[in-house]
């Protein structure tokens, strides 16, 4: 007996030996995982003739603001503004002098008194005097912008990026201006994004040569729009390491909301572009912001027209593939009600809702333009009579697009001053379709879903991936 115990506890001491030496080489070769490097390239044009239009430098101080305060270092940020001119720079934004509209109680005075609703309705057909504000001095000097919003400079950022980012990095790129679809001036593509100059754009196709130099270096692009047709940005056709947000569908022309400003500020409190979104998306009520998630969803729904699947199958990998499927549609679907739908239904609970008082305001708002006596009879048309206005006008031969884009544009500017929550329906619909496609898509478009998610999950805060990610 005492042989064999000290057989056993020598047959101990070396099993405990090796176990440690095996402990000590596994901590020894598992490499630490570097921390990402993040760079953010942000333009915002100034296609106006003189200036741009507030809103638009609202927003680029606001991105500004966003990752100054999120730590990042000047060598992060690249960011341009404004325009190119004959002079140099020049880096100016406009608001109209009778510009008081922000008023809570706005809707309620219209229906006693017409002259409240008389500046909304000036400024959109451009009868209101404006005023021009330099902010050269606090963009570039101040807050170290490079300079106008130009093609050259896009060129020159993208050098810079792809010269410093390398895989597993991340590049965040913010576009705003005005946007275009199907316009005269480009030719090679269906939407563009307005520069430092009125004819001047950057395309969707060329956006696409840029992004795929830095995916193909392993680089994640994570890319914000905000301008009329956005939605077409979210076309661009990435698989992996891309994510897009836009302020409104491929299809419609935006209006200023406070969206494109708010999906920043979130970022305070989220640290992620996903629950950023899906908050700013409950509040949202006049335009139709997306994301390539719908996008994922849209492509697949389409697939799935003419597909005819085997429902008898029952090979090894068929059911193998059907079980990975529904693993990871249980992970997908955890991680996306509690990083967006919990998000969404806790914002939209803070929303307030103001629907009674808008009871026949149409009426009202007809009434109003009627006795506006500064406005012309062309005018007035223009506002409480679009549908006859607008055949009248194709009769003649009149750019249709043009014609839909100037009385969508009047009709909604009403509307977003008035509050009404005319989108809503087509947002919850866009939620609703998420859910049944997390619910019954194939595996091949779960991981792709699961990719864009990774993308936009990236917390800027911590500089980490979600958890369903790592």
């Amino acid at each position: 007996m005492d042989k064999q115990k000290i057989i056993l506890s020598v047959i101990l001491f070396f099993v405990t030996i090796s176990l440690q030496a095996n402990s000590a080489e596994t901590k020894k070769v598992i490499p630490s995982v570097p921390t990402s490097k993040i760079m953010v390239l942000s333009l915002t044009g100034g296609g106006e003739e003189k200036s741009t239009m507030k809103s638009f430098y609202s927003r680029a101080v606001a991105v500004h603001e966003t990752f100054n305060t999120l730590n990042f270092e000047k060598n992060e940020l690249l960011e341009y503004f404004g325009q190119t001119t004959s002079t140099g720079r020049q880096a100016k934004y406009f608001k109209y002098k009778d510009d008081k509209l922000e008023n809570k109680d706005l809707i309620s005075e219209i229906k006693k008194d017409c002259s409240k609703l008389n500046p909304l309705l000036h400024q959109i057909l451009g009868m209101s005097e404006k005023e021009y504000v330099s902010v050269d001095q606090e963009l570039y000097n101040q807050k170290g912008f490079k300079g106008p919003a130009s093609k050259a400079a896009i060129e020159e950022a993208f050098k810079h990026v792809t010269s410093t980012l390398t895989k597993n990095d991340y590049l965040i790129i913010n576009l705003s201006d005005h946007g275009a679809k199907n316009n005269l001036s480009i030719t090679e593509t269906s939407w563009g994004i307005q520069l430092d100059q009125p004819e001047e754009f950057i395309t969707d196709s060329q956006l696409k040569k840029y992004i795929s130099t830095m995916i193909n270096n392993g680089v994640t692009v994570q890319l914000n729009v905000s301008a009329c047709f956005s939605g077409g940005f979210n076309l661009l056709p990435f698989d992996s390491n891309f994510c897009s947000i836009s302020t409104q569908d491929p299809h419609m022309i935006a209006i200023d909301t406070e969206f494109n400003v708010d999906i920043f500020k979130n970022l305070l409190i989220y640290g992620d572009f996903l629950q950023s979104y899906a908050c700013e998306l409950a509040n949202e009520n006049i335009n139709l912001p997306m994301s390539n998630l719908d996008q994922i969803v849209n492509n697949w729904k389409e697939s799935t027209k003419n597909c005819i699947t085997n429902s008898t199958s029952t090979s090894l990998v068929q059911s193998q593939k059907e079980l990975s499927r529904a693993l990871l549609s249980k992970e997908l679907k955890l991680y996306f009600k509690q990083s967006f739908l919990d998000v969404f239904d806790k914002c939209a609970n803070h929303v307030s809702k103001r629907n009674e008082l808008l009871e026949n305001l149409g009426e009202v708002i007809n009434e109003c333009i009627k006795e506006d006596e500064k406005l012309s009879e062309d005018k007035k048309r223009l506002f409480y009579n679009q549908i006859s206005y607008k055949k009248e006008l194709e009769k003649l031969g009149a750019n249709p697009f043009a014609i839909e884009a100037q009385c969508f544009y009047m009709k909604k500017s009403i509307l977003k001053l008035l509050n009404k929550r005319d989108q809503k329906g087509k947002i919850k619909e866009n939620i609703h379709e998420i859910e049944e496609f997390l619910n019954t898509a194939d595996l091949d478009y779960l991981e792709k879903f699961k990719r864009a998610l990774c993308c936009l999950g990236y917390n800027l805060k911590t500089r980490e991936r979600p958890s369903i990610c790592k």
